[in-house]
């Protein structure tokens, strides 16, 4: 299991219930929420961060939460998890990134890198 690791501009940690607070700032965020289904209510992102770290403990991979490599500032989060789509289990690439940080390449950045950690997992 693959908990921390960084790339050239971030650093990534795996998903904790300590994140809860920045979490809840994101779903508050009409900008960020416009593209994921709208705001959130807090029970919503609650139970996210509580299903993202019982993820963690069920698969050994899923989301992690990135910072900002120079001053330790939230930039958002990406990962792996399962999901059902029609009634298939299937693996997504998720990331979510607050509007600051958006049109600089961190998305792909990241995507990238948690890709290559869940290779590594395997």
């Amino acid at each position: 299991m693959i908990e921390s690791f960084t790339t050239e501009r971030t650093s990534a940690e795996r998903l904790r219930s300590s994140d809860l607070d920045d979490f809840l700032r994101m779903s508050g965020d009409a900008r960020v929420m416009a593209t994921l289904g709208g705001m959130k209510p807090d029970a919503w992102t609650r139970a996210f961060v509580e299903q993202g770290t019982e993820h963690w403990e069920r698969h050994g991979f899923g989301l992690w939460v990135f910072r900002d490599r120079a001053d330790g500032r939230w930039i958002g989060r990406c990962g792996l998890r399962h999901v059902d789509v029609e009634g298939v289990d299937e693996v997504e690439v998720g990331y979510a990134l607050m509007p600051e940080w958006w049109g600089r390449g961190l998305a792909t950045e990241m995507a990238g890198r948690v890709i290559v950690a869940k290779v590594n997992i395997d």
